[in-house]
């Protein structure tokens, strides 16, 4: 993977992720066990399926971030 390429995830999501130091097993295991604690599992505290990675757009004050 190099700078500027274009990623589009499939089944296998969760391993370009982690080859991209974007998530940990940590993380993964978190997600998969439904942790609701948002630094523990960052993607949707426990509330999607595992491997549906996702942004948080919003700030603590409900303000959109400059991503």
């Amino acid at each position: 993977v190099q700078k500027g390429d274009f990623r589009a995830g499939y089944y296998r999501d969760q391993t370009i992720m982690m080859a991209l130091d974007q998530l940990s097993i940590e993380q993964f295991f978190s997600g998969l066990y439904a942790n609701t604690n948002l630094e523990e599992e960052p993607m949707s505290a426990g509330r999607q399926m595992g491997g549906h990675f996702t942004t948080h757009f919003l700030d603590e004050n409900g303000q959109w971030k400059d991503l």
